[in-house]
C-alpha cells in the first residue's frame, strides 16, 4: 500500500473530522455575526443638536474645509464648508 492513501474505517473518521471541524467554524461565525447584530446599539438619536454642538462641529467641518483649500483641493473644500454651513442652518 502506497503511503498518503487511506482506505477503511480511518479515511471515514478523518473526512468526518474535518467536515465537523468546517461546520463548527462555520456555526461560530454565524453566531459571532449573528450576536453582534443583536448587541449593536441603534445610531440614530431623537434628541436633536443644540445650537452650540452644531456650531462647534461647523468649526470643525470649517478646519477641514481650510486644509483641503490650502492643499488645492477645491472640490473637497466647497464639500466641507457645505456640510458646515447646512449643519448651521439646520440647528441654529
Amino acid at each position: 500500500m502506497e503511503k498518503g492513501i487511506r482506505t477503511g474505517k480511518a479515511a471515514t473518521s478523518a473526512t468526518t473530522v474535518t467536515k465537523f471541524k468546517k461546520f463548527a467554524v462555520t456555526m461560530l461565525a454565524a453566531a459571532t455575526v449573528a450576536f453582534g447584530g443583536l448587541a449593536a446599539q441603534p445610531t440614530a438619536s431623537a434628541m436633536p443638536m443644540t445650537c452650540s454642538a452644531a456650531m462647534n462641529l461647523a468649526s470643525i467641518y470649517i478646519a477641514t474645509g481650510k486644509v483641503f483649500l490650502a492643499l488645492g483641493d477645491y472640490v473637497d473644500a466647497v464639500y466641507w464648508f457645505g456640510r458646515a454651513e447646512g449643519l448651521t442652518d439646520a440647528a441654529c
